[in-house]
């Protein structure tokens, strides 16, 4: 099956990826903004005890690298102004390496800190997978609960 994420402008993909979360998340008591203004994160999930900061990028290789590196910021905004623990879900076309590497530096570190809230990454078309099958379960069936141990695994 075709992604359709991937036929999408970078802000018809905000749009479409805010709206998914929201048919996701909703249900299970999250709230799901989307800004998507410059040096704001594109999109924030608040749940009861924790954030998640998503970050989506048409972009691949070095240049969503880049994009990736110039977005960390957004989770510690977040943590601000939620105060609660806070995670970043970074979301484009593939994986680069560099991006990797930078996702386990970070995680490492913030864990040596003992701070909570962990990166990860997954590339748009499981992203999409993802999302419409929490739209498709009941909230019982994968609680929010279940991201946090995402995150933390």
């Amino acid at each position: 099956m075709a992604s359709r994420y991937l036929s999408c402008t970078p802000q018809a993909l905000e749009i479409e990826v805010a709206k998914d979360f929201t048919d996701a998340l909703q249900k299970r008591g999250a709230t799901v903004t989307h800004d998507g203004r410059s040096g704001r994160p594109d999109i924030v999930v608040v749940t009861p005890d924790f954030a998640v900061v998503v970050e989506i990028a048409m972009r691949s290789g070095a240049d969503a690298a880049s994009e990736y590196l110039a977005i960390r910021a957004h989770r510690d905004l977040v943590e601000f102004e939620t105060g609660k623990p806070t995670h970043l879900l970074f979301s484009c076309v593939r994986t680069p390496a560099r991006i990797i590497r930078a996702m386990r530096e970070e995680n490492g570190a913030r864990s040596g800190a003992r701070r909570k809230g962990r990166v990860l990454f997954i590339d748009l078309p499981s992203l999409e997978l993802v999302l419409a099958r929490l739209t498709e379960t009941t909230a019982d069936l994968y609680p929010l609960a279940r991201w946090s141990e995402w995150f933390s695994a």
